[in-house]
Order: structure tokens, then C-alpha cells, then sequence
């Protein structure tokens, strides 16, 4: 973890292990490497007018299963059919 104008110290996996976590959530530090990576998309927009040159460091279909797309689709499918089920009962109230 670094948060640089913080008072968060800076402990090593091991070091957060040993004072109890077992799970560690860095939504700063991973902030901070997307909006590091947005701007070099846009840099590189604005200078060049293109950005196929550059090199992705996942592709697209492993982009679909780290943000677990078909399981999310398919709860979206589930929650509409229950709404259509419930919904003549909403409308009767």
C-alpha cells in the first residue's frame, strides 16, 4: 500500500499477515495505476491520433472473465424474469 501525502505506513504482505489481515484492499494505490494508465491512453491519443500501437496488457476476452461478465449477464437475465413474474403483482397494488 502507498498513499504518498499519508500517514499510512507502508507494510509489506507479510508484516499486514502477522498483525491479523487476511485480506488486504488497495482501492488508492489501484486508483492511482489506472488513472497512471488513462492518462497515457489520452497522452498518447492527443499526440499521435492513434492508439492501436499500443499494447494491452489483457485482451478483450480476458477482460470478460476477470470482470466475470457471463455471470453478471446471467444474474441480469435471472433478476428480469423474476421482475416480470412479480411485476403483475407490483401493478395490482
Amino acid at each position: 500500500m502507498h498513499w504518498r501525502h499519508d500517514q499510512t505506513p507502508i507494510l509489506s504482505a507479510d508484516e499486514l499477515q502477522s498483525l491479523g489481515s487476511k485480506i488486504v484492499v488497495c482501492p488508492v494505490d489501484s486508483l492511482m495505476v489506472t488513472a497512471q494508465a488513462v492518462r497515457h491512453l489520452g497522452k498518447t491519443f492527443l499526440s499521435k491520433g492513434r492508439i492501436d500501437h499500443l499494447i494491452p496488457t489483457v485482451n478483450f476476452e480476458d477482460l470478460k472473465e476477470i470482470l466475470e461478465v457471463k455471470k453478471h449477464l446471467s444474474s441480469r437475465s435471472s433478476l428480469k424474469k423474476i421482475i416480470e413474474r412479480i411485476s403483475p403483482a407490483i401493478r395490482s397494488v
